[in-house]
């Protein structure tokens, strides 16, 4: 789950524009539920579970909340 964390500031990062955040929330999500449907259809290795879709969720939200409200912050001179 810290993968879809760690993908969604990196897609953030990476990506340019001004809806860039919610893309790289949707790109994340969309990826980690295309990983979790091929583990249910056998094509890659790995036990499917409704519980990782949800905290794969819970951690895309958390990274989209924590990039909204503390993002900028960080590159403020005090």
């Amino acid at each position: 789950m810290l993968w879809i964390y760690a993908l969604v500031f990196s897609l953030y990062l990476f990506l340019w524009g001004k809806h860039r955040l919610m893309l790289s929330f949707i790109i994340s999500v969309f990826f980690g539920g295309i990983f979790e449907l091929l583990q249910l259809i056998g094509i890659i290795n790995g036990t499917f579970d409704f519980m990782d879709i949800l905290f794969e969720l819970i951690a895309a939200m958390l990274s989209f909340f924590v990039i909204k409200f503390f993002g900028g912050r960080i590159y403020e001179k005090n």
